[in-house]
């Protein structure tokens, strides 16, 4: 979704697809949520299955709106802007949730540990992000061989996942971001 559409397009679109979106989360989740107690789940499981279920397939509904021409369109462009809303909140979903799955009984604890740590390491990689990958990148880039910069970038995807890993975050964080 990214090489679609970027966060200052998300912008543009204002408030219906930031809005529509955070909505369309909540609102599923809830749903979810609910459905899952009343199947007699416990909360951790319910609100995994809620929040699963609140997510679209970002690529399937990009190709149904590509097939109908429908990409550009307002209402595409809105789509869009939520599904990227729904994309970016995998990321507090995948340090919340693990940590919810930790807590015996007491869930601030564990729960403020994890979003801690996530924002430590979301810094660090912000700061390299800021000033170190744009160096290395265009040194690698200047070199004019395609296979290494593709290494350079997966061997980067790997090394934030261990990165990721080491601050006590999934791996699956890591390469996300």
């Amino acid at each position: 979704l990214g090489l679609e559409f970027s966060l200052s397009e998300l912008k543009r679109m204002g408030k219906v697809a930031i809005l529509g979106g955070i909505a369309q989360i909540l609102l599923t989740a809830a749903g979810g949520l609910a459905l899952g107690k009343l199947l007699g789940w416990a909360m951790l499981e319910a609100i995994f299955f809620g929040f699963l279920i609140a997510l679209s397939s970002t690529m399937i509904v990009l190709k149904t709106l590509m097939e109908r021409g429908e990409l550009d369109s307002g209402h595409g462009r809105v789509m869009i802007g939520i599904l990227l809303v729904q994309d970016l909140s995998l990321v507090p979903l995948m340090i919340i949730l693990p940590a919810m799955g930790e807590v015996g009984g007491e869930l601030w604890l564990p729960l403020g540990i994890a979003i801690l740590k996530a924002v430590v390491f979301i810094a660090v990689m912000l700061v390299l992000g800021i000033w170190g990958l744009p160096w290395l990148l265009g040194r690698v880039a200047g070199g004019g061989s395609r296979e290494l910069f593709l290494l350079t970038v997966v061997a980067l995807c790997l090394v934030a996942a261990l990165g990721a890993y080491f601050f006590g975050l999934s791996a699956a964080v890591g390469a996300f971001i």
